[in-house]
């Protein structure tokens, strides 16, 4: 052991009279930090070595030999081609005739009912995409 860390601990708020200070109030006689060749302080070292031993301490920029290849920077803000026009919308006749496909639905006791709520949803469906394609002149002519 070295002999500054024989000597009993300052208190903190001693001010700067006697007791191993300095004078500027940073009371580093038992808290003396050693310095590395590079500057950093010994007590934020990692355990096990350092860069010399191969395996503790710093991360590596080189993973396995692989490189870090940087994509080239997107052109987000570019000018796009202008879109194809859609094709007219024309509404179904029966927008029901998918569900009424598959049967009534497996609900033992209330299939009918079930039938019933999932027509009522798939009308509703349709019948605001017609509304949709209406507003935005979509909708094919009627002959």
């Amino acid at each position: 052991m070295t002999e500054a860390r024989r000597r009993p601990k300052q208190r903190r708020g001693s001010g700067g009279g006697s007791g191993g200070g300095n004078g500027d109030g940073s009371h580093n006689g038992n808290q003396q930090q050693q310095k590395n060749s590079n500057g950093s302080s010994s007590k934020n070292q990692p355990k096990g070595g350092g860069k010399a031993g191969g395996k503790g301490g710093g991360k590596s920029a080189n993973k396995g030999g692989r490189q870090n290849k940087i994509a080239p920077p997107a052109e987000f803000w570019r000018a796009a081609p202008e879109p194809p026009e859609p094709p007219d919308i024309r509404p179904a006749d029966d927008p029901t005739a998918l569900l009424q496909s598959m049967g009534t639905a497996p609900l033992p006791g209330q299939a009918s009912v079930a039938d019933h709520y999932m027509a009522a949803v798939i009308q509703r469906a349709a019948m605001l995409a017609t509304a949709l394609a209406a507003s935005a002149d979509l909708l094919e002519e009627a002959e």
